[in-house]
């Protein structure tokens, strides 16, 4: 939507609810909905000259929630989009949001990677982070669909070592301490370029080798012989 566009439709809205807003104001409202399509905010702002009753001008939040519905409950189902999306796409992968508000948001609070490595508990104080730039993020029409790409993306892949070693590192995590995730989730990061070209014996055997040398690094050598010896 263009800026005459804009003040086109603002100025049927002052005449109807009989207000003038200040030129300060008025930018307030330009800033919140320039990027809208002028058609989105037509309707909106013809949806509100139909049904508002209060006197005055209406607020952004009013002209907002004319188009997409209440706010809150946008709001509560952007969470839980987040939620299913952290569920069911790992670390490692690209994810898109529809709700481009959404993706924006998670960028803000430090990219893909980083929101997944937030735990459920801290999540319990990361909402209302979340929640808060999604809002200004949806204010701003900032809702085209957003891709998230990890750092390395491996689900686009051939099989290859630096995989079969993601892989273990992986399944390990579940098993270590809050420290130990932090060097694993460090190490991950490192795997960045594909082996030369192997068998696929060859990789599996540096695999094993590899995996090997980090359950050495990380103590953990003696527990899975332990563990080996109590299944046998």
């Amino acid at each position: 939507m263009t800026h005459e566009e804009f003040l086109a439709i603002m100025a049927l809205m002052e005449e109807y609810f009989e207000k003038s807003l200040s030129k300060s104001v008025g930018e307030l409202y330009w800033k919140a909905f320039k990027n809208w399509s002028k058609q989105d905010f037509e309707k909106a702002c013809d949806r509100l000259i139909r049904t508002r009753v209060f006197p005055g001008f209406p607020k952004i939040a009013e002209i907002y929630e004319a188009l997409n519905g209440s706010y809150e409950e946008k709001v509560a189902k952007a969470y839980s989009v987040l939620m299913d999306a952290l569920r069911e796409y790992r670390r490692d992968q690209t994810v898109t949001f529809d709700d481009g508000a959404i993706g924006h948001a998670v960028e803000a609070m430090g990219g893909w990677e980083a929101v997944h490595d937030i735990s459920p508990e801290d999540w319990k104080f990361k909402r209302a982070e979340f929640e808060s730039l999604y809002k200004g993020y949806v204010l701003r029409g900032m809702t085209e669909p957003v891709t998230l790409k990890a750092t390395e993306d491996y689900s686009s892949k051939e099989k290859s070592y630096e995989q079969l070693e993601w892989q273990f590192m992986t399944e390990e995590r579940s098993r270590m301490n809050l420290e130990n995730v932090r060097k694993i989730n460090q190490m991950l990061e490192q795997i960045s370029k594909d082996a030369p070209t192997l068998t696929e014996e060859q990789k599996l055997e540096r695999a094993m080798k590899r995996k090997q040398q980090l359950l050495e690094q990380m103590g953990l050598l003696e527990n899975e012989a332990q563990s080996e010896g109590k299944q046998r």
